[in-house]
């Protein structure tokens, strides 16, 4: 049995804040709805021009100035939200691994491009599930691993070690118990 790593505070802090910036993968139904508001919004818009050709240079620089605004407000929401993250606001738990789930689809990401999206669901009994994010344990020199590896080393009955958010009661981190040990008793920062 190979020997299991240590977990501190800053490690658990460091996979968390990780999590948050790559974000979550959309599922292939979640895709759908965003392709599909895209679509009508254009629509929209292409309706909006042959009605008023007028508006169609307004149209367009609002939909420009939406997206301009939009995309840096994203990014200074992201970065104030992971300066107030604290290990305060999560609490460990154990739970059992009782089944697990993988999606694959397409996504289009070009006029003739797709890349390949896999995602990989863990569930915990009690209804908990945890999506594995792309890149998990970067701070590991032993098991910096992805989320396909881990997918597959994991089995039903295997004991996880959660962190889970007080408020929210969603999972932000797990952890194999039989490849790491928790030590999260520093003071907080």
């Amino acid at each position: 049995m190979p020997k299991k790593e240590t977990v501190t505070q800053a490690e658990l802090l460091h996979d968390i804040k990780s999590n948050l910036r790559q974000g979550k993968e959309l599922t292939e139904e979640q895709y759908r709805k965003e392709r599909f508001l895209l679509l009508l919004v254009a629509l929209a818009a292409a309706i909006l021009s042959f009605i008023r050709p007028e508006l169609v240079l307004y149209t367009v620089l609002s939909l420009l100035a939406f997206v301009l605004l939009l995309l840096p407000a994203h990014f200074l929401i992201l970065r104030h939200k992971l300066s107030r993250i604290s290990i305060d606001d999560y609490e460990i738990q154990t739970a059992i691994l009782s089944d697990k789930a993988e999606e694959h689809y397409q996504q289009k990401t070009g006029k003739h491009h797709y890349k390949n999206v896999s995602n990989y669901d863990l569930r915990f009994e009690g209804g908990k599930r945890w999506r594995i994010p792309r890149r998990i344990f970067s701070w590991s020199k032993e098991r910096p691993l992805s989320d396909s590896f881990l997918y597959g080393h994991v089995h039903r009955g295997d004991e996880f070690f959660l962190a889970l958010h007080k408020e929210t009661g969603e999972i932000a981190m797990a952890y194999p118990a039989n490849l790491f040990h928790l030590k999260i008793t520093e003071a907080s920062s």
